[in-house]
């Protein structure tokens, strides 16, 4: 039997009742806890007394409310979630680390789960739906990141059925480069700032409902010399105007969605150094897209139906051609009739 199958046996000086856990360093074990989620590092101190001192040391912080569900399609275990606040209360009342890189925040389900899964309240969800949280109680649990100097990363995936505003302070924090939002808050406070101030963000992704597009997504591209991953989604209010510049961008995906059926005038994108580029979204009256010759794969879907082919097939053109580098294209189009038209000059096509 090869070595490492065999059952190990402890010498016969160790006693079993030795914590061995305990023997090992500090640092080892805030990394090993720090890679789990919060949840899951709490319950793992109880294999050692070193370990639970430890727990307020973490630097990454992952809250949870899974396995809860609080749609009405398919509700589950709805009660626990006071249990899930009391939890996150208390885990950052006794954070001490100032070295917190990482704070990821999710309950309520995240935006395009529930659309995939077919509930029919994902804009104007019915009241129960998600959950209530006071928006102080919440703002304090958002805002707990920014007291780290430390801080590279934010994920917040928060959709609750009350009204609450965005901290525009995520905004600001200039130490931060990973944020990514899916949330159902107001987010008129972020819009309102004069500035952003993100010198060192290079991923940014943003799912909301309600929110105007254009300039925002504009100012964030500007305003980050870092950027390379740009990805926003969502049920938006229509933006005449969409300008993305950004020559560090390597992955831009766009989903834009609307209940009136309408689509921007004019649809600007200035990113040469682009890899991954998605778009899905109604077809814009005009495109202006600078060549994207480092293209590897890009995906286009046009979710209205073409009313006017003789004025659409153009444009439609204008936005596919600029994809002519690209390796690997996927083309979805509810009229068949723009099919016969489109440039099959690609490596791979999947339409």
């Amino acid at each position: 039997m090869d070595s490492w199958l065999r059952p190990h046996v402890l010498h016969p000086s160790v006693s079993p009742h030795v914590d061995r856990i305990s023997s090992l360093p500090d640092e080892l074990l805030c990394g090993i806890l720090s890679r789990l989620s919060t949840k899951d590092a709490a319950v793992t101190t109880v294999l050692s007394k070193k370990m639970c001192r430890l727990l307020p040391w973490l630097t990454t912080l992952d809250f949870h409310d899974s396995p809860i569900s609080h749609c009405l399609n398919s509700p589950y275990q709805l009660h626990r979630f006071q249990t899930f606040k009391l939890f996150v209360d208390s885990v950052l009342k006794a954070s001490l680390s100032p070295h917190l890189t990482r704070f990821r925040l999710r309950f309520g389900g995240d935006l395009l789960t529930r659309y995939n899964d077919g509930c029919n309240s994902i804009k104007h969800c019915e009241q129960d739906c998600f959950p209530y949280m006071d928006p102080c109680h919440l703002n304090a649990w958002i805002s707990f990141p920014l007291t780290r100097t430390w801080i590279k990363e934010i994920d917040l995936c928060i959709h609750i059925r009350n009204y609450c505003q965005l901290p525009p302070q995520l905004f600001t924090c200039q130490a931060l480069e990973v944020l990514k939002l899916d949330v159902s808050l107001d987010l008129s406070p972020v819009s309102n700032l004069p500035t952003f101030l993100l010198p060192n963000l290079k991923v940014f992704h943003l799912c909301a409902t309600d929110f105007n597009l254009g300039d925002f997504v504009s100012r964030i591209a500007s305003s980050c010399p870092l950027l390379e991953e740009l990805d926003v989604c969502g049920w938006w209010v229509v933006a005449d105007y969409i300008t993305i510049s950004s020559p560090s961008l390597r992955s831009l995906h766009i989903f834009i969605n609307n209940d009136d059926f309408c689509a921007s005038k004019l649809v600007l994108i200035d990113t040469p150094n682009l890899q991954y580029f998605t778009y899905a979204a109604y077809l814009a009256s005009s495109y202006s897209i600078t060549p994207m010759n480092a293209l590897v794969d890009a995906a286009i879907d046009i979710a209205n139906a073409i009313q006017d082919p003789e004025s659409s097939f153009p444009v439609m053109l204008s936005l596919v051609r600029t994809t002519h580098n690209v390796q690997r294209l996927s083309f979805e189009c509810l009229s068949m009739e723009v099919y016969h038209f489109l440039p099959f000059r690609y490596s791979f096509v999947s339409l």
